[in-house]
């Protein structure tokens, strides 16, 4: 363990400030409510109390034992003047409700789908996370009150139960037998009314009123004296069942907006933020004295205090970090922590600060259990690990691997910031952190030790390195649920016209016959690489990363990562020398076989390695022709034939015989025919048609101008129609898919240099992104996404 002195010494007589006196009287009649439940009778010697203050938005350089120079936060300095202060411990994301998941439950926040602030339904949806905590969730609170603790949340929630979200689980569903929360939780509550210096004051989320009883309203710059009046009543009642408890108390006096105590008002808002500050530490010292001056209480109860996420800028301190709340960097995710504990903590280490341990919230958990001597099941997987000794000062302990982190879904920039475009994955392992988007582009690498304040990108410098742990953090993140954070990212990034015009945070690879081009587009719109083809209408990139595509009709090509060629087939083999034939479909199939469909013979063949056909389905075609029997086709998971007839109009789905079992003609809405290829050409001359999984049918129109989802009794559930997206003009819809977050992703052909080419949009119709470069795809016909094939 690294020693660097101890924290500054303060006088341990404590002053309340004029108005926490008046809070216990005002918390008598929730007290009086919130009623004990009855736990385990615990016979033998009583394990350790446990206290765990976690401040919202606090910054890791705001308690002045860490550096702050402009307020003074003595009560909590004098803990760490007795206990040990960390100066690398982590939170496991940058924003509020999944950092809490994180050190409620031991685990990345991920997989509970919960990695952004809890808001209203439709926010939450349009994110992708889930409304609140799973009850199943392991908790560190239901493990402790299952080993006889008696157990308490004071404070702020955040993890179910806020703005309209008002059937999610009581805080007590979590292993809690006494709650009291504020507007972001449910259950008895105190709400906060505010005060200005010229008299002026008003109510802060009337609203949640509704989401549990009994609610008191007082003072926010009293507030936090509020909940430590309640918690102290619930330690009195515990200590005298002689019953060990854990206690949350998570304060939210330090997350705007900031309302300090009107005699100590001041302007500005880190004015405001010192204020706040200081009478948070102020109404804190109430319990810590509580605690200090109990001998019996003192030896046996351990105090945890640190933050959730960095501080909101131009308000609190990260100190000599780089970031704030919402960001990957070091000032987003690095958080003060303070270890108290007089009967717990090696006397050796009282006053010492811990440079070298390397942990994280999620570590908590599994520790504290240590610490409490309770052994958890093994079928609890935690993601943190023991890192007790290091809590307990006698000697420094790590994390067992590398900490991930991944941003908020909502967050590829944040307008605090500016135009600021931030990463959207970091990994720490040992002395390294690296930040890189979801596909691994825009990698940035820092050495912590040398560059803390991470000023110097060395990822040039260090290959090996970089590419070693943006593996790691890749297969990390794909690993754990997804949400909406690359779609609603790069639709942030094209609001705010930042970036390249082509960002899409997808590599696609796209071609077209007119253009003579197949080319790979990465994330950021730069051109990977491209090679010249001929006549293109379908491609697909291969599980090894290969790439399946056509050189003109009759040709199949399979080029390799290097783009060399390693398979071909030639489609005016096998039987088809005198005749005419194209082929605008294929597929490599599960058995390694390829699917080749024929326009002309009006047949799908199955041909292994060598060309030699296994299986072959007639098709049946009312208007033949050698161009048009037929485009995209895709065989399913059921083994059957989905074929776009674009000649006949229709859909048809075939069975493994060739027999005809569903069949879906593309309706003309009423409008005439109108023969051509750009917007104003009108027909049915359906392109694709793809099966979703919950046994629907998405179809690209081709020159209909629209999407449409089918159900199986071909009810349209869904149609994107010609002038639905503003500003954009649909021609020929040609290939179709629904991507992992539920958007869909099609091609816009024959559309024309003015609009763009390949578009993302979600259910609602809105648009995530579009690419457009008419000189490098012209009409663009296929599309392949490689992140998501």
């Amino acid at each position: 363990m690294t020693i660097r002195g101890t924290t500054k010494s303060f006088d341990t007589g404590v002053t309340m400030r004029v108005g926490v006196s008046k809070i216990y009287c005002i918390l008598l009649v929730i007290v009086g409510v919130l009623v004990l439940s009855g736990t385990k009778t615990y016979a033998t010697e009583r394990r350790p109390n446990i206290i765990m203050v976690f401040i919202d938005d606090m910054g890791w350089g705001d308690f002045s034992c860490f550096g702050n120079t402009a307020a003074s936060t003595p009560a909590i300095d004098q803990l760490a003047d007795e206990g040990v202060r960390f100066t690398q411990f982590y939170v496991n994301s940058p924003i509020c409700s999944p950092s809490r998941v994180a050190l409620t439950t031991g685990q990345y926040p991920q997989r509970w789908r919960i990695g952004s602030y809890l808001a209203s339904r439709s926010a939450n949806q349009n994110r992708g996370i889930a409304e609140w905590l799973d009850p199943a969730a392991p908790t560190l609170a239901r493990m402790l009150h299952d080993a006889g603790y008696t157990t308490g949340h004071f404070g702020k929630w955040h993890m179910g139960g806020q703005r309209d979200v008002d059937d999610a689980p009581p805080i007590t569903d979590y292993g809690f037998d006494r709650s009291l929360t504020n507007f972001e939780g449910m259950g008895a509550k105190l709400l906060p009314l505010t005060m200005t210096p010229d008299g002026k004051g008003g109510r802060i989320w009337q609203d949640a009123e509704r989401l549990g009883s009994p609610v008191t309203w007082m003072q926010r710059s009293e507030i936090t004296g509020g909940f430590t009046a309640a918690a102290l009543d619930f330690i009195k009642e515990a200590d005298a069942a002689k019953k060990p408890f854990y206690l949350n108390l998570w304060p939210d006096d330090v997350h705007s907006p900031f309302w300090p105590p009107v005699d100590q008002w001041q302007e500005g808002k880190q004015g405001k933020y010192r204020a706040v500050l200081e009478a948070m530490d102020t109404q804190l010292a109430v319990l810590f004295e509580h605690i200090q001056n109990n001998k019996e209480l003192a030896q046996n109860t351990l105090i945890l205090i640190c933050s959730d996420n960095g501080p909101e800028p131009g308000a609190g301190s990260a100190g000599p970090f780089r970031g704030s709340k919402t960001t990957l960097y070091e000032g987003g995710v690095r958080s003060p922590l303070i270890v108290w504990g007089p009967g717990i903590v090696a006397q050796e280490a009282r006053g010492s600060t811990d440079e070298d341990s390397c942990f994280a919230a999620f570590d908590l958990v599994p520790s504290l259990l240590a610490i409490a001597g309770i052994t958890h099941t093994k079928e609890i997987p935690f993601d943190g690990t023991d890192i007790s000794p290091a809590l307990q000062g006698r000697k420094s302990t790590s994390h067992d691997g590398p900490l991930c982190w991944r941003r908020p879904p909502d967050r590829k920039m944040y307008k605090a910031l500016g135009d600021t475009v931030l990463p959207d994955l970091a990994i720490r392992a040992d002395k390294w952190k690296l930040l890189c988007d979801y596909d691994g582009q825009n990698v940035q690498l820092f050495d912590l030790q040398k560059d803390p304040g991470e000023t110097n990108n060395i990822a040039a410098d260090f290959e090996n390195v970089r590419d070693r742990l943006c593996e790691r953090l890749i297969s990390w993140h794909e690993d754990l649920p997804l949400d909406n954070g690359q779609s609603l990212g790069v639709q942030e990034m094209q609001k705010a016209r930042v970036g390249p015009a082509n960002v899409t945070g997808y590599s696609l690879i796209a071609a077209d016959g007119s253009e003579k081009t197949l080319a790979e587009v990465n994330s950021d719109g730069s051109v990977a690489w491209k090679v010249p083809c001929g006549a293109i209408h379908d491609l697909h990139v291969l599980p090894n990363g290969h790439l399946l595509y056509q050189d003109g009709w009759t040709h199949i090509i399979e080029l390799d990562e290097s783009r060399q060629k390693v398979w071909e087939y030639d489609a005016t083999s096998n039987g088809n020398s005198n005749k005419k034939v194209e082929v605008h479909a294929f597929q490599r199939l599960a058995n390694g076989d390829t699917m080749i469909v024929e326009s002309g013979p009006a047949r799908i063949l199955e041909v292994n390695n060598d060309g030699i056909i296994q299986k072959e389905i007639a098709l049946t075609v009312e208007t033949p022709s050698h161009h048009s029997d037929t485009r995209n086709v895709r065989k399913t998971e059921a083994e059957t034939y989905l074929v776009a007839h674009e000649k006949d109009g229709v859909v048809r789905e075939y069975d493994s015989a060739g027999k005809v079992i569903w069949e879906f003609d593309v309706p003309l809405f009423g409008k005439p025919p109108k023969s051509g290829h750009g917007p104003e050409a009108f027909g049915d001359q359906v392109y694709s048609a793809v099966r979703l999984k919950d046994g629907n049918t998405l179809i690209g129109t081709g020159n209909g101008h629209s999407v449409l989802e089918v159900t199986p009794d071909k009810e349209i559930i869904w149609k994107l129609d010609q002038h639905d997206l503003p500003g954009i003009t649909l021609a020929w819809v040609t290939q179709v898919r629904r991507l992992r977050n539920g958007n869909t992703l099609f091609v816009n052909c024959h559309a024309g240099p003015k609009n763009p080419q390949i578009i993302e949009v979600t259910p609602d119709k809105e648009v995530i992104w579009t690419y457009r470069d008419f000189d490098l795809f012209g009409n663009a016909l296929p599309v392949a996404v490689v992140d998501t094939e």
